[in-house]
């Protein structure tokens, strides 16, 4: 007789990688098991069992909306897998409060670009409202906005750059503005950002004016 979902997450909780049991929660989650079990294996003292949670959590997100607590804590996390989790995480609930706003900010000039890039397809995404909110927070020290930012880049810290330079590729791509542009427009950015977004959203027609 297959193992229960209660059976399925003690194994887990205790044991050392289990991918396929992951899969098998994952499974029961979906079919509409508690998704609180998420929050006790991301908190475990167990490694594998708290990748196995941060696992469950990215695949779950807008259905785990309830662990958004853990969900934040994540942002803080040396791993960046974890921090993108959060990212992903935050693109994925209704409600973005200034709690979510500022940490997806603090990850907007991550050192890594995968981070990075998740950040940026939260701003091709994200509402028009927390867009402007992002904006707001990310460009309080440039009282020319965005523009006035991007003339000064090259006088920037090297955070402050990665900041600036993210937020512009994401609002040129929510503009619908094509990569080569981009390629033109954000000469130091790693080629591999613009070359993912262009073929994630190369088609796609979104407007918005910062």
């Amino acid at each position: 007789m297959p193992d229960s979902a209660e059976e399925i997450f003690r194994k887990i909780m205790v044991g050392g990688p289990h991918r396929g049991l992951t899969n098998d929660l994952l499974f029961h989650l979906h079919k509409g098991f508690r998704v609180d079990v998420i929050r006790d294996l991301i908190k475990s003292d167990n490694p594998h069992a708290s990748s196995a949670g941060v696992f469950l959590l990215e695949e779950m997100r807008e259905a785990a909306a309830s662990l958004r607590d853990v969900a934040l804590e994540l942002n803080n996390s040396p791993d960046a897998w974890r921090r993108r989790v959060f990212v992903r995480f935050a693109a994925s609930i209704a409600e973005v409060d200034d709690d979510v706003l500022k940490k997806v900010y603090e990850r907007l000039g991550d050192l890594d670009l995968s981070v990075r890039c998740a950040v940026i397809e939260w701003v091709v995404l994200a509402s028009v409202k927390d867009t402007l909110s992002l904006c707001k927070l990310a460009l309080f020290d440039f009282g020319g906005g965005l523009n006035d930012a991007i003339t000064k880049l090259s006088t920037l810290d090297p955070e402050r750059r990665r900041d600036i330079r993210a937020l512009y590729i994401g609002l040129l791509m929510k503009n619908g503005v094509k990569s080569d542009i981009i390629f033109d427009k954000v000469k130091f950015e790693d080629s591999f950002t613009v070359c993912y977004f262009s073929t994630k959203f190369g088609k796609r027609k979104l407007k918005f004016s910062p």
